[in-house]
């Protein structure tokens, strides 16, 4: 059996950075519509048509483990293409609602 030195172990890992925006007129603009702009100007690498995949998601579930009632929303794949883009990376860029 072969001994695993976990410093030199190759590991899959995953970070999240949140960014927040401003308006000059906040009264003139709403921060989702300001947010899907943000996301809409980003470009769509690889692939511009790619659509998030929520699949493993369900944001009626808190950290906690506790479940609201109700059925999680399935954006269709335009609405979900304003509030998502997919990274090179495999990562996403999202309006977070």
């Amino acid at each position: 059996m072969q001994e695993c030195n976990s410093l030199t172990t190759p590991r899959v890992l995953g970070t999240e950075t949140e960014f927040g925006i401003a308006s000059r007129d906040p009264a003139a603009a709403d921060p989702v519509s300001n947010s899907i702009a943000v996301i809409g100007h980003y470009p769509g690498l690889p692939a511009p048509l790619a659509v998030w995949d929520y699949e493993n998601e369900n944001p009626l579930l808190d950290a906690r483990g506790f479940e609201v009632e109700g059925e999680p929303e399935r954006p269709n794949p335009e609405y979900n293409r304003q509030l998502n883009k997919v990274l090179a990376n495999g990562g996403r860029l999202y309006v977070d609602g």
